[in-house]
């Protein structure tokens, strides 16, 4: 399915939220969610993440079909790692709405990042993926995403 990518509009934002909010929830690993309220989470979600879309830096782009529906988003910016002064463009957030998935959906949000990122005269893209996101790895291995580092973590108790 081919889909019209446009710049996020204010009426985008209620959207964006319900699909970020239900992805992060279920990024979260499970012992970690097991004691949090799906409330006050989202609550919190929306205080961290809320500048990240409000960063005139930084831009929502919605991914629509031919008949304007929603397929998708991707939330893109750059960023400075700790070890480096040089930015690279980071995709925020992507989401493909359950209906239009594996259809090409994210390979075309993914291309139309690498281009916005070469227009903002970057060199380097990343992105984030939750070990538990078995669909969208082998999309991002397929973009030419390599794994750079693993984040572990257990529980103290």
């Amino acid at each position: 399915m081919r889909v019209r990518i446009r710049r996020g509009a204010a009426a985008d934002r209620e959207p964006f939220w319900r699909a970020t909010l239900e992805t992060a929830w279920h990024d979260i690993p499970e012992d970690e969610r097991l004691d949090l309220d799906r409330q006050d989470f989202e609550s919190y979600f929306r205080q961290a993440a809320g500048p990240y879309l409000d960063d005139p830096r930084n831009s929502l782009f919605i991914a629509e079909d031919e008949k304007g529906r929603l397929a998708g988003h991707t939330l893109l910016g750059q960023t400075t790692p700790f070890y480096s002064s040089k930015p690279y463009g980071f995709v925020f957030d992507i989401y493909v709405a359950e209906w239009a998935r594996r259809q090409g959906v994210g390979g075309q949000l993914l291309e139309f990042a690498f281009k916005w990122f070469r227009d903002q005269g970057l060199e380097k893209v990343k992105l984030e993926v939750s070990e538990g996101n078995q669909r969208a790895k082998p999309l991002y291995l397929k973009m030419g995403f390599k794994i750079e580092r693993h984040v572990m973590g257990r529980m103290l108790q």
